[in-house]
């Protein structure tokens, strides 16, 4: 993607299986909430589409890796919700994860080390001569402009989802997190590829060299 001459959003976020593993274990559970109106049991069958995709994943043989994540965390999910009683904890640890994310940035930022930045720095071939070096003032701007574009995916996330939380709002929580979920991250990519593929020519050159793809 960092050096594609077209935006693809669908190939951005992974494809379309990708998108199916991200949107249906939570639209499972929120559409069997509002008709059950329980959470137990929508978190128990989420969990098991979770599984479900992994086997699917081991019957194409595909990697398992990007599933286990999903599982992982649907599982908390499940503990936690069988342990608390609130249905709103269902979703829980991704507000944890918007919050880490959104402080990991922050501070990366105010370190002048913009985790973003260090990322495509080592994809790119750059590694850290982007911090100080001269002839990359441009490529800094564009690292901690993409920076910024994160930090506000994130925090939008906690500052929209963490009132209907406490509010115990489930429903509208779960209709938040689909809608600021890949939507909002396809968006952000956009844009992020927007500013690498305005970087100068030279840079972009040397991506070329680098990533194939």
């Amino acid at each position: 993607m960092l050096n594609a001459q077209e935006f693809d959003p669908i190939a951005a976020v992974g494809g379309v299986r990708a998108i199916a593993e991200a949107v249906i274990p939570t639209l499972v559970f929120l559409v069997l909430f509002i008709i059950l109106k329980d959470h137990i049991l929508p978190a128990c069958i989420s969990l098991a589409v979770c599984l479900l995709f992994a086997v699917l994943r081991l019957i194409k043989k595909i990697t398992v890796l990007p599933a286990v994540g999903g599982i992982l965390a649907m599982a908390l999910s499940v503990f936690i919700v069988r342990k608390t009683g609130n249905s709103s904890d269902f979703f829980v640890i991704g507000l944890a994860t918007n919050a880490i994310y959104a402080g990991g940035i922050l501070l990366s930022i105010l370190l002048r080390r913009p985790l973003p930045g260090i990322v495509l720095g080592y994809f790119r071939g750059e590694k850290m001569q982007w911090v100080k070096g001269e002839n990359m003032a441009r490529t800094r701007l564009c690292y901690y402009s993409i920076a910024w574009i994160w930090f506000a995916v994130f925090g939008s996330r906690l500052i929209v989802q963490m009132p209907l939380y406490l509010a115990d709002s489930t429903e509208i929580l779960g209709l938040a997190k689909l809608f600021m979920g890949l939507p909002v991250t396809m968006l952000a990519l956009y844009f992020s590829w927007m500013l690498l593929r305005r970087l100068p020519g030279k840079a972009r050159a040397h991506d070329a060299g680098q990533i194939s793809g």
